[in-house]
């Protein structure tokens, strides 16, 4: 019994990062690898992905235009745990 709730909480898992890599908007990006290296050492220190790392900045960036008394985001990257209604939150990205 208990190994058929397993492998529906892993189908569900894998479905949520299917359906939520579906939504995104995927475009080309051009930077100076200067600064792509920067990236690259900040997205490692937090354990990102670059990509993660600038798709959190820009979603940051956006919640303090949108908000500007807004403290940083504190959400929690485990799945577990309720997200926000903020459209701007992305359960895949962890945040710090």
């Amino acid at each position: 019994m208990f190994g058929c709730l397993a492998e529906h909480r892993k189908l569900n898992t894998e479905h949520r990062k299917l359906i939520s890599h579906m939504d995104k908007k995927s475009f080309p990006l051009r930077i100076s690898p200067a600064l792509f290296e920067e990236l690259k050492r900040w997205a490692d220190q937090e354990m990102r992905s670059v990509n993660g790392q600038i798709e959190y900045l820009l979603r940051e960036a956006v919640r303090q235009r949108l908000n500007p008394k807004s403290p940083p985001s504190t959400t929690s990257s485990d799945p577990t745990t309720p997200q926000s209604s903020d459209p701007l939150t992305d359960p895949d990205i962890p945040t710090p």
